[in-house]
């Protein structure tokens, strides 16, 4: 392989050379590189879910869902990606979970509802009043 140098370039050309790889075809790489992702997981997905065809219908089933139960953003998110598009799925057939379904639809979520699984989970013992 030739360098730019013993091509005859001097310092300048082989910086602009440089410049232009960056700005021209380091771009173009990395759209080659996020469209081959995105093929790799639609092969993921697809492989998952049985085909083609049933991962569309899938597809189809889990968006409407997400868009009726879920915040955008968490939404969004999940399904960005084949595991959370996975995971997305199994919410769905499990059934809406109790702190999607209503309390953080209406307000937002507060401390004490996050604490609220783990006082009954440990019988109250660490609620104020456990030891009266």
């Amino acid at each position: 392989m030739i360098s730019l140098r013993a091509a005859g370039f001097d310092q300048a050309q082989v910086q602009l050379v440089y410049e232009l790889a960056a700005e021209r075809v380091v771009p173009v790489i990395a759209g080659m590189a996020a469209e081959y992702e995105k093929k790799m997981a639609q092969g993921r997905l697809e492989a998952h879910f049985g085909g083609a065809e049933r991962f569309a219908a899938i597809a189809r089933q889990v968006k409407g869902w997400g868009e009726r139960h879920l915040p955008p953003a968490l939404f969004e998110t999940l399904a960005a990606t084949p595991d959370g598009i996975a995971a997305l799925h199994h919410m769905m057939r499990a059934g809406v979970p109790r702190f999607l379904a209503g309390v953080a639809r209406h307000r937002p979520l507060t401390r004490s509802d996050c604490a609220a699984p783990r006082r009954r989970a440990r019988g109250g013992r660490d609620s104020p009043s456990a030891g009266r």
